[in-house]
């Protein structure tokens, strides 16, 4: 056993039986890589990665890697989703100097933390233009003792290309941006199988949200056709989970077909989202289906004792990729292999991946084959148990909330907006300590921004769905927590709090991935924050955050739909409703309806009265609740 064994994090706990030296991030480590004048090599994974497991098993587990890295390098081994700070970083070095990223992430630094190499999987050996992980480690070895010089010049390069991504002038923003984003999207269309570009195909729920308020804010009805389309077909696809429900991270190829069958709740929380917005602009039955197969599959199988979510379930079983997922031919009844999808192939392993995508009678499919759906899953849950990464993340719970808000609220069903409200309840129990934001329930570090920026979108909608004055103050209270301890000095929110353990740099994200970034989110929530509370401090750091990253909107507007979404909501005709008294009937309805860029806020009073506000006036009184339902 190594000192990782004394780490709480599953991905760290996986190699602590392994024969290298590992050391968890920390002075420990780097005052030994002093000390010793050695190298570290920093890895960065998570528990749930497939292709971290193989390197796991080509490398690490190595008797000879592990001399090497032991004998010449002082070896750290970092959780990505306990330390994104650190992942942000490194990734983003990563990708300055491969032109790529993902995960095992591997990363060769100075003890100062200054990187000087950088690549994702190693083999043990070197396979054509595939550098081995034996031949890299002897040439930065050799590199490192004979041209130290070449090395600091190299770390000292890449911490001023980092510092340069922090501080990007501002520039005029163009009105026309967010149509050549929408156009951008639109010409990357898959128009045969949806979503946008080729194989690997990710879920990307940020460019489907921005298509959705689009389409609200300029009645775009190819816009919604394209989240139609895609949504319809991830469903369709093997990427969707039929048997027990839920989504993959993302699918091999273009169809959908074959994924990677790891889940994450964070792709969990936000499919949901998206599905509660199409049903509020379609009523079609199939995205309520999906939507309750979701939340079913989250409770059996991802939410925790301590009443929050886990992060994530493995894609492996026993070693192999995608085992618990996959059919022999023979344990689907012949009638049903057409539409199951086991006519072509095997897909994988000589085994099938279940989908819908010939199947043209899919929307009844649930309903159809519900007998026979349930007995593959009585099969499935017989087989050895799937890793679960049982950390239960702020952020992403976070999303859960705002999720579960978004069907409550598109169902009109009470029951799910109180489900909301106790995973609130919880989350904001376990993962605040010392008057901050933590990023799990173990409470080890604080939490990020993009856990802070989640939170505050998970409050102000429980505010709108139940008009309870504890969601709008706490909301209030985070949003300046996040403003006094975020804020940077060249604009915008770090992503570290000043209260946290200073890096190398201190990254400014706002590129959307496949979440949208705290920056971003923040932008579009103190906008509405502004409005709910009358606080108008939060507009004008709202607009100033579209000032600060006008630089990144102008060059790179489809990788930042999130922050696009504040310039459409400006331009929106948008409505703040104010209501008094009983008004339950008419925030249901409001809530069941898609409006991305109202708000709406109850005070007490003895009576109704409703009032219907816009940018510079608001109308006539009316005191009639069957009229103002009439109305809306």
């Amino acid at each position: 056993m190594n000192r990782l064994a004394k780490e709480s994090s599953p991905y760290l706990q996986q190699h602590a039986e392994n024969p290298i030296d590992w050391y968890p991030w920390g002075e420990e480590a780097f005052a030994a890589a002093k000390e010793q004048n050695k190298p570290i090599f920093l890895s960065i994974g998570y528990s749930t990665c497939h292709w971290c497991h193989r390197m796991a098993e080509d490398c690490f587990e190595d008797e000879e890697v592990a001399a090497l890295l032991n004998q010449d390098f002082i070896s750290i081994k970092v959780d990505r989703e306990e330390r994104p700070d650190i992942d942000q970083i490194y990734m983003n070095v990563c990708q300055m100097l491969t032109g790529a990223g993902g995960w095992p992430l591997s990363i060769f630094m100075t003890a100062d933390q200054l990187p000087f190499h950088a690549g994702m999987y190693f083999p043990k050996y070197s396979q054509g233009k595939q550098p081995g992980m034996l031949d890299t480690l002897n040439y930065m070895t050799k590199v490192f003792k004979e041209q130290p010089d070449r090395i600091l010049q190299i770390g000292e390069g890449i911490r001023n290309g980092l510092v340069a991504q922090n501080t990007l002038p501002q520039v005029e923003r163009n009105e026309s941006i967010v149509h050549a984003a929408q156009h951008t999207l639109a010409q990357h269309f898959d128009g045969i199988y949806g979503g946008f570009g080729q194989a690997p195909k990710f879920p990307n729920i940020p460019q489907l949200s921005f298509l959705l308020r689009y389409y609200a804010a300029h009645d775009d009805e190819q816009s919604l056709y394209l989240v139609e389309k895609t949504v319809t077909q991830i469903y369709r696809g093997g990427i969707y989970d039929h048997i027990g429900g839920g989504i993959c991270r993302y699918s091999t190829d273009q169809q959908w077909k074959v994924p990677h069958f790891e889940k994450m709740l964070y792709d969990q929380a936000q499919f949901l989202m998206i599905l509660a917005e199409l049903y509020q602009i379609t009523k079609k039955p199939l995205y309520k289906n999906i939507m309750l197969q979701i939340i079913r599959f989250l409770d059996e199988e991802m939410l925790g004792q301590p009443g929050m979510y886990y992060s994530a379930i493995d894609a492996d079983s026993d070693g192999v990729e995608g085992d618990y997922y996959l059919w022999p031919l023979d344990a689907v009844e012949e009638s049903c292999r057409q539409d199951f999808g086991l006519t072509e192939g095997p897909h994988l392993e000589g085994k099938y991946v279940i989908h819908l995508i010939e199947n043209e009678q899919f929307e009844q499919f649930m309903n159809q084959y519900e007998k026979e759906i349930q007995a593959l899953k009585t099969i499935r849950d017989s087989r050895p148990a799937l890793h679960k990464d049982e950390k239960c993340i702020t952020s992403w719970n976070a999303l859960c909330i705002t999720a579960f808000c978004k069907v409550g609220a598109a169902l009109e069903d009470e029951s799910l907006i109180a489900k909301a409200e106790e995973l609130m309840k919880q989350m904001l129990q376990q993962s605040i300590a010392n008057g901050k934001i933590m990023m799990t329930d173990a409470q080890k570090e604080e939490a990020f921004l993009d856990d802070y920026s989640f939170v505050i979108q998970a409050l102000n909608e429980l505010y709108l769905a139940t008009q309870k004055e504890y969601y709008l103050q706490q909301s209030i209270d985070w949003s300046n927590y996040v403003i006094e301890h975020f804020t940077s000095e060249s604009g915008g929110f770090s992503f570290v709090s000043d209260q946290h353990e200073k890096l190398i740099i201190n990254p400014k994200p706002v590129l959307d991935g496949v979440m949208p970034t705290g920056n971003s989110v923040l932008a579009v929530e103190f906008f509405k924050l502004a409005r709910l509370s009358e606080n108008f401090y939060f507009e004008k750091i709202a607009n100033q955050q579209l000032a600060v990253f006008s630089k990144d909107s102008m060059t790179y507007p489809s990788s930042t739909l999130t922050l696009l979404q504040l310039d459409l909501m400006l331009k929106a005709d948008y409505n703040d409703f104010k209501m008094a008294g009983q008004s339950d009937e008419v925030i249901r309805k409001l809530g069941s309806q898609f409006r991305p860029f109202d708000t709406w806020k109850t005070t007490v009073a003895p009576t109704f009265s409703f009032q219907q506000c816009k940018k510079d006036h608001c109308s006539t009184l009316r005191f009639s609740t069957d009229e103002v339902l009439d109305m809306l």
